[in-house]
């Protein structure tokens, strides 16, 4: 016997029948994509002057801004990956140099197989 769904499942796909079909119409429409464009560039033209003086302000008080800490996030991320790079080509370098001096230290014929331990 197969359990029924829980009444929040219910209710939850009950407004999603509703309402899913004339929303999904709504958003892929042309005149709300051009809406949402416009109103994303009203967003931008409001907010670059307010957190143009709000930056200013803070700067005055000694605080960072929200753009210098994403632009320091963003450096110190480009750091780390540089480090990360780095500390790879040096893992990639040492087992290089091991195993050239692994082979270079055995003598002619003999083997490190644990199979011939006194060859």
């Amino acid at each position: 016997m197969a359990e029924e769904s829980p009444l929040w499942r219910k209710a939850f796909d009950g407004v999603e029948r509703r309402i899913g079909e004339p929303l999904g119409n709504a958003t892929s429409s042309a005149d709300f994509q051009v809406l949402s464009l416009k109103v994303g560039r009203v967003k931008s033209a409001v907010l670059a002057p307010v957190e143009a003086v709000v930056g200013f302000g803070l700067h005055l008080v000694g605080i960072p801004s929200h753009s210098e800490v994403r632009d320091l996030r963003k450096d110190l991320t480009d750091v780390q990956r540089d480090l990360l790079a780095l500390r790879r080509e040096q893992v990639e370098t040492e087992d290089a140099e091991l195993e050239g001096s692994a082979g270079a230290a055995l003598p002619q014929g003999k083997s490190t197989s644990p199979e011939n331990p006194e060859a």
